[in-house]
């Protein structure tokens, strides 16, 4: 059943100044690593690797920051969110000065590794504090809003990135990329630790926390089930678009873009109001639906269609399982119920990416986006199992 939701006149205030610390550290940081996206491919290029070398290339950030985020988790638990966001941090600032002196393909995906390490750092930290900064009647408002910092960062950061490599070459956009990670860096500095008192910087000799949330599985199978469909998107939209002559896959980024943002701003109130899981399902039906129009595309229109119902569906889901995870959490495993609920994010993405492309030369895009949509399709009912069963 949904749960009620605390009566507004009770509840302390969401959008206080280190809430708006904490939404400025996530827009600059995930700028610091969209402003990447761009240049990356065409630096390993130039770099002397080959085509399927940018793939490994790209995906050695992902692989570290999957495997990382549990143990982070615990740490965040253990020692505070305020180090990990400091370190993670740091690690992006590091990072983006050392690609010009990663000249071999060896060398950058050893710096991918130690890349993907600093999101793993600062993302679980963030989305824990987050959730220590949120009251618990303003937790979906808190996951809403927050979001579309990251989600302006998505629209605005990659276009800046090519305009700076066009004009001025790799060395700008690294040094772009550094200096976004320092005004992150400023304002974690300025917001401190958030982890309520004595839930932080335990004793040696206290319980080490799990590795994995056991209140996080649930909605952490259900997001899983859901995000195979970003993956299939990210990694085939290009080649679809191609194909089919759909023009540039960026209208479908920008459309989507817009449709999260609109979708927060209304589901993360509803959350709170009107209970948890309430928009659950309209946003898993949204991406199903998305993945089944964006396999009969055959015009701009139509992969525009798809952008708008895959970004409102997204925006609709996001917030309502953020604060669910966080609801069902005990508050000294916050960090580990958000890290694993980052890391079923992480899961989907990479199998969506990975598993559907043996359809391509076997149906075609149609039938790999088809396939894409099932997944999603099928975490409607888990999800209304779960909710009959009290998950």
């Amino acid at each position: 059943m949904s749960q009620p939701a605390v009566a507004p006149s009770a509840a302390p205030r969401l959008l206080t100044v280190r809430f708006a610390l904490t939404c400025a550290a996530i827009f600059f940081l995930f700028g610091s690593f969209f402003l990447l996206m761009p240049a990356i491919p065409l630096y390993v290029l130039e770099a002397g690797g080959s085509e399927g070398e940018v793939g490994l290339v790209v995906g050695a950030f992902s692989v570290s920051s999957l495997l990382l985020r549990p143990p982070v988790g615990r740490g965040v638990d253990r020692r505070g969110r305020w180090p990990f966001l400091l370190a993670g941090c740091l690690v992006f600032v590091a990072s983006s000065l050392l690609y010009p002196a990663a000249r071999t393909v060896p060398r950058l995906v050893l710096l991918r590794v130690v890349h993907g390490a600093g999101i793993a750092c600062f993302s679980t930290a963030a989305n824990t504090s987050l959730a220590d900064l949120a009251p618990p009647s303003g937790r979906g408002r808190a996951m809403g809003y927050s979001g579309m910092f990251l989600n302006l960062s998505v629209a605005l950061a990659p276009a800046l990135g090519a305009l700076l490599l066009q004009a001025r070459g790799f060395l700008s956009v690294f040094l772009a990329a550094a200096g976004s990670a320092v005004v992150a860096l400023v304002c974690s500095a300025l917001l401190g630790e958030t982890a309520p008192a004595g839930e932080a910087a335990r004793p040696e000799g206290a319980a080490r926390g799990p590795l994995v949330s056991r209140p996080a599985l649930f909605p952490s199978a259900v997001l899983l089930l859901s995000t195979t469909t970003y993956g299939a998107v990210v990694t085939f939209l290009p080649l679809l678009a191609a194909e089919r002559r759909l023009g540039s896959p960026g209208l479908f980024f920008a459309v989507y873009a817009a449709g999260v943002i609109a979708a927060r701003l209304v589901a993360g109130p509803a959350s709170d109001r009107l209970g948890r899981g309430v928009t659950t399902p309209p946003g898993l039906l949204g991406m199903a639906l998305a993945m089944a129009v964006l396999a009969a595309a055959g015009s701009r229109a139509g992969m525009a269609l798809a952008a708008a119902l895959y970004g409102l569906g997204l925006g609709a889901l996001l917030p309502d399982i953020q604060a669910l995870t966080v609801d069902r959490a005990p508050g000294p495993e916050r960090g580990a119920a958000m890290a694993t609920l980052s890391s079923a994010f992480d899961l989907g993405i990479a199998l969506g990416a990975g598993c559907l492309g043996w359809l391509l030369p076997r149906g075609g895009f149609g039938l790999l986006f088809c396939a894409a949509g099932l997944p999603a399709a099928a975490a409607l009912p888990l999800f209304a199992l779960g909710r009959r069963r009290g998950l």
